[in-house]
């Protein structure tokens, strides 16, 4: 007995597509006098294709949602909104076809990592996203704060942005703290900037220790960092933050490492 006819496929497509509309799935094939087995295959199929359909139209229809949490480096100090770091990211996933709401950012200029808890607190965030970003640091070093407060509370912190990624590991994405003792503005501060890039060094230390234990990727921006240390295209008129032009490196490595992850997970 020949339960599928030649064109399956499309025969399957045009009944859906006519027959839909006006009768009940359950009875939809039995009105086109076809055989008792062929009646229960064109059900099933008809379910599975129905489900594959909707499924793959929603993938294509619904962005990826990305949230960005950091302090300066975050928001981009300096530049437009748009030339932050977490905007280009977008802008270059969208163009390596996985498309990116706008991010949502959850950063200010001088954070440190008890402030930034303590906003994601008062925001009462609960909201799940398909990218989580952390940086976060610069300013426990720059006031001196302990290393020891800096491991717990950064801790926290990816317990935070894992529970934002609905626990996808892969999803969230920790970013080493850049070594502004590198920078023009740390050359003219008078301050000791061995001192400052050796701890900046330790809390990175921290930061990749705990990113590693809690398996979510990790970027080390350091050697970017130390590339362009001399280039004054890569700073803003402030010479402390990133220009554009850096925030751009900073994205291109990220799309790097995420663009597979979503690629494969469409």
């Amino acid at each position: 007995m020949e339960v599928f006819s030649k064109n399956f496929e499309a025969d399957r497509i045009k009944k859906i597509t006519e027959l839909r509309p006006q009768i009940k799935i359950t009875n939809s094939i039995s009105s086109l006098g076809l055989k008792p087995a062929e009646i229960i295959a064109y059900n099933l199929c008809d379910i599975v294709f129905i489900w594959k359909l909707n499924t793959k139209n929603s993938q294509k229809t619904m962005p990826l949602k990305y949230l960005a949490l950091g302090d300066s480096y975050t928001i981009g100090e300096s530049v437009p909104k748009e030339k932050s770091f977490p905007y280009q990211l977008a802008a270059k996933l969208n163009l390596a076809g996985i498309e990116m709401f706008p991010p949502e950012i959850t950063a200010t200029t001088g954070w440190t990592t008890d402030e930034l808890i303590k906003a994601i607190n008062e925001k009462n965030l609960r909201e799940k996203f398909d990218l989580v970003t952390l940086l976060i640091g610069v300013n426990n070093q720059y006031r001196g704060y302990s290393k020891g407060n800096y491991r717990k509370e950064f801790r926290d912190l990816l317990k935070a942005a894992l529970f934002f990624a609905d626990h996808k590991k892969s999803h969230v994405m920790v970013i080493s703290i850049p070594d502004w003792g590198l920078t023009p503005f740390a050359l003219k501060s008078g301050r000791d900037i061995q001192k400052v890039s050796t701890q900046i060094k330790a809390f990175n230390l921290i930061n990749e220790q705990e990113a590693i234990k809690a398996h979510v990727g990790y970027l080390d921006i350091s050697k970017i960092s130390a590339i362009t240390a001399t280039d004054l295209s890569f700073f803003s008129d402030d010479g402390l933050h990133p220009s554009e032009k850096l925030y751009d490196l900073w994205a291109d490595e990220l799309a790097k490492m995420l663009s597979s992850e979503f690629i494969q997970a469409s």
